[in-house]
C-alpha cells in the first residue's frame, strides 16, 4: 500500500513538472525575445562603433553588401546627420540596401568632412568622423531648438536654471577649442553657467568679432555657433518639416522654407511671426513695363515719379507677419491693421479683385479670404466668412502659409502692376485734398513738379502726418506765401526749404529723410523727371 502511493505519487509529481515546461519554457523564451527586442539591441551608432572597433567598416559597410541589418544602422545614423536627401529616405528609408542611394549619401559626407575616401565602402576614417559627429547632435538640436522657440537669452545666461541647455553650449565651446577658458579637466559640461563658461564665451565672441559680455548666449552667437558645426552635417540638419494645407513648412534655425512644390522660398522668423524682402525690386519691374503700365491708368508723369521714388521702397513681394498690424504686403507694406482699426492692405486687395478677378479667385478666394468691405484706401477682410476685424481674428493671419500666399502673389506680374497703380493712386489722397490743406492751399498749387511730387509722396509714405506741418513751416520760413506767383525758382526754394524742414520735423522725423532725397534727386540729375514747374500731370 506504501509503495503504491510512492509512486503514484511520484507520478503525479512528474505530471506537474511536464505541465511546467510545457508552459513555462515558451514564455520564458518569448520574455527573453520581447527583452531582448525593448532593451538589449544594440543601438544603431552602437554598431558603427563597434564595426570600427573591429575594423570592420570597409568589409561590411560596403556596396551591396549582404550585410542588412547593419547597412540598416548606418542609413538610419545618415539620415539623423542630415543626408536624408542624398539618401532619399522619403522613397526608401533603411531598407538595409547598400546601392547608390547610400553610395551618394557617404560620398556627400565625406565631401562634406573633407575626407579622401569613396562612398563606395565606409573607411576607417569616415566612421570615425560619423560617431564624432553622432555625439554632438544631441547638443545642436538643444541649442537649436531654444533658438527656434525664441528662447535661447532667457535660458541660457549666467545663473540659469537650463542645465541641459548650459551643458550643451559649454560642449560645443569645448568642441571649438575653448577647454582652457572652461576649465574643462575639473569641471567638464556641468551645466552651471558661472565664471569660466562667461570667459569661454566671450573669448569666442570676440574671435568672431563681436563685442559680448559673455554673460548670455544671444540668438546672434547661438546661430554662430550652430554655422561653426552645420557644413559637416547634410542639408537637411536641424531641419523639421511640416506639412499642412497643400504646403511644406521646413524650420531651419531662424529660417523658414515654405514650398507648394512648385515654387519655395525662404523666410525669416521674428518676434510673433516672419518676414521676407523678397527679391522683385519695384525699380526693375517698372522700367521692364514702362510701356504697359499706362493701360492702368498712368500718365508718362505718373511712372516717372514712381520709378524714382520705388528704390526708397520696399519689393513688390516683401511680406511682414511679425509686428503690430499682422501683415504687411508689398512695395508700401500695405498693414492689415492694428488693434481692431481698418488697414490699407484691402484697399489694395480690393483693387485686385475689381481689375483682375481671376487673378484674385487663384491666390486669394480660393483660400477662403475675400474683402469684408474697403474704399479707396482701408478697409477689412474675412476668412471664410468670418469678418477680420478683432485683434484675435487679425492674428490668424500670421500664419506662414499667408506669408507664403502673399509672396507668391507678388511673383505674378499683373499684381505687380496694380502694386505700382495703386502705390501711384496714394497721391490722390493728399494732392488736392480738403484734409491736406496748406495755409488754404491745396498741396497742388504749391508743387507742381516731378521732383517735388516725389519728394512729397515719398513723404506720405513714410511720415504721411508731418506732411502738412513741413510744408506750411517751409512756406513760413521761406516767405513764399502766395503760390500763384510762383514760378519754377521759387518752387525750388521752397522745395529746398521743405527737405531742410522735414530732416528734423516732429517728434519722430522722418527715416534717413536726407538719404532718400538724394535717390530721388539723381533721377532728376539723369534727366528722368522733371524739376520745372507743372510738369508733373496726374
Amino acid at each position: 500500500m506504501g509503495v503504491f502511493w510512492v509512486i503514484l505519487s511520484l507520478r503525479i509529481l512528474g505530471i506537474i513538472v511536464l505541465i511546467i515546461i510545457i508552459l513555462f519554457i515558451p514564455s520564458l523564451a518569448i520574455l527573453i525575445f520581447i527583452i531582448h527586442q525593448l532593451g538589449g539591441r544594440m543601438k544603431d551608432i552602437d554598431v558603427i562603433k563597434d564595426l570600427h572597433k573591429k575594423k570592420q567598416t570597409q568589409s561590411i559597410l560596403k556596396y551591396l553588401s549582404e550585410k542588412k541589418e547593419s547597412v540598416k544602422s548606418l542609413q538610419k545614423v545618415l539620415f539623423e546627420l542630415g543626408f536624408g536627401r542624398e539618401l532619399k529616405w522619403d522613397m526608401y528609408g533603411a531598407d538595409g540596401d547598400y546601392g547608390n542611394c547610400t553610395v551618394t549619401a557617404v560620398d556627400t559626407f565625406c565631401s562634406y568632412n573633407k575626407i579622401k575616401a569613396s562612398g563606395r565602402a565606409v573607411s576607417g576614417k569616415t566612421a570615425e568622423r560619423i560617431i564624432y559627429l553622432y555625439g554632438l547632435i544631441d547638443n545642436l538640436k538643444i541649442i537649436n531648438e531654444a533658438v527656434q522657440q525664441g528662447e535661447i537669452e532667457t535660458r541660457i545666461k549666467q545663473k540659469g536654471r537650463y542645465k541641459t541647455g548650459i551643458a550643451a553650449l559649454q560642449t560645443l565651446l569645448a568642441e571649438l577649442g575653448y577647454t582652457r577658458q572652461l576649465k574643462w579637466n575639473k569641471y567638464g559640461a556641468d551645466g552651471d553657467f558661472g565664471n569660466c563658461t562667461t570667459a569661454a564665451l566671450k573669448n569666442y565672441a570676440e574671435d568672431e568679432g563681436y563685442l559680448d559680455s559673455g554673460e548670455t548666449l544671444t540668438d546672434k552667437l547661438a546661430e554662430s555657433i550652430l554655422q561653426k558645426f552645420k557644413p559637416y552635417f547634410g542639408s537637411e540638419f536641424l531641419r523639421t518639416t511640416i506639412k499642412a494645407h497643400g504646403l511644406s513648412q521646413t524650420l531651419s534655425g531662424k529660417n523658414i522654407i515654405i514650398s507648394d512644390g512648385s515654387l519655395s522660398w525662404t523666410f525669416r522668423k521674428y518676434q510673433k511671426g516672419l518676414f521676407t524682402y523678397g527679391k522683385n525690386r519695384p525699380k526693375d519691374f517698372i522700367e521692364s513695363h514702362f510701356s504697359s503700365l499706362p493701360n492702368l491708368g498712368l500718365t508718362k508723369s505718373a511712372i516717372n515719379v514712381m520709378l524714382s521714388v520705388s528704390e526708397n521702397e520696399g519689393n513688390l513681394d516683401a511680406v511682414n507677419t511679425w509686428d503690430n498690424a499682422h501683415l504687411s504686403f508689398g512695395m508700401f507694406q500695405w498693414t492689415l491693421g492694428t488693434a481692431t482699426n481698418p488697414g490699407e492692405l484691402p484697399a489694395l486687395l480690393n483693387k485686385i479683385k475689381t481689375k483682375a478677378p481671376a487673378i484674385f479667385q487663384k491666390y486669394f478666394l480660393d483660400y477662403g479670404l475675400d474683402i469684408f468691405q474697403a474704399n479707396e484706401t482701408t478697409g477689412f477682410l474675412k476668412w471664410d466668412g468670418q469678418q477680420i476685424i478683432t485683434t484675435s481674428k487679425k492674428e490668424l493671419m500670421r500664419d506662414p502659409v499667408w506669408a507664403f500666399r502673399f509672396w507668391k502673389a507678388g511673383q505674378d506680374e499683373l499684381v505687380m502692376a496694380i502694386e505700382v497703380e495703386h502705390a501711384y493712386s496714394r497721391i490722390k489722397t493728399f494732392y488736392k485734398s480738403n484734409s491736406y490743406k496748406v495755409e488754404n492751399y491745396f498741396i497742388s498749387d504749391l508743387v507742381t513738379s516731378e521732383y517735388g511730387v516725389a519728394l512729397l509722396l515719398d513723404n506720405h509714405v513714410n511720415r504721411p502726418g508731418y506732411l502738412v506741418d513741413t510744408l506750411a513751416k517751409a512756406m513760413k520760413n521761406t516767405g513764399l506765401t502766395n503760390p500763384n506767383t510762383w514760378g519754377t525758382g521759387e518752387e525750388k526754394i521752397f522745395l529746398d526749404e521743405y527737405l531742410i524742414v522735414r530732416k528734423t520735423f516732429g517728434r519722430y522725423p522722418m527715416t534717413d529723410s536726407d538719404g532718400r532725397a538724394l535717390v530721388t534727386k539723381r533721377y532728376l540729375t539723369n534727366g528722368i523727371i522733371s524739376g520745372t514747374k507743372d510738369s508733373f500731370k496726374i
